[in-house]
């Protein structure tokens, strides 16, 4: 593999980021919460509408043409909460795994919520079964300051999220 493009995502994408999408719910339904059987029911326009909505910001990683990864920054609205933004939707296509295309995808995230000068804190949710993704967070910087328990509902089982947060305020020299 070439060395991947990051860009944001459009609505040229849309089919691309669905199929994305949708592998990735299939091959890993431990790291997601929506499930694959639901998520087959959303349409193409579903998830145009997805890429679309102005408090998200969807990034893609190519390698040439094909969309192989992407992540969003969602963004809260109003003024007492846009301090804090959630990273959400990490997805990697299962051949591209291992090649450091989640790690790209994150930081590329994290440089982008920096840029907008007012975002003070990232946090995500992971759900407890995904150590991979808990091992990349953890060496971003990402600290827990939480646990649900009984998160999500997965084949007959309860598992707990985690919740994460990455402080983009520089610490105070003194």
């Amino acid at each position: 593999m070439n060395d991947p493009t990051i860009r944001r995502l459009t609505p040229s994408d849309t089919a691309a980021y669905r199929e994305l999408r949708l592998a990735s719910l299939r091959e890993f339904q431990f790291a997601h919460g929506p499930d694959y059987e639901e998520a087959l029911g959303k349409s193409l326009a579903w998830h145009a509408e997805r890429l679309a909505r102005p408090d998200y910001h969807w990034f893609g990683a190519f390698d040439r043409e094909l969309l192989v990864g992407a992540i969003c920054l969602r963004a809260k609205e109003g003024r007492r909460l846009r301090h804090v933004a959630s990273l959400n939707s990490l997805m990697v296509g299962r051949e591209h795994q291992g090649a450091g295309i989640g790690r790209l995808l994150t930081a590329h995230l994290i440089a982008f919520a920096r840029s907008l000068g007012h975002i003070r804190q990232l946090t995500l949710v992971v759900n407890e079964d995904n150590a991979p993704a808990r091992r990349l967070y953890d060496s971003l910087g990402f600290q827990q300051f939480g646990v649900q328990p009984d998160a999500i509902f997965h084949e007959g089982r309860y598992c707990a999220t985690q919740h994460l947060l990455l402080s983009l305020v520089s610490p105070d020299p003194s």
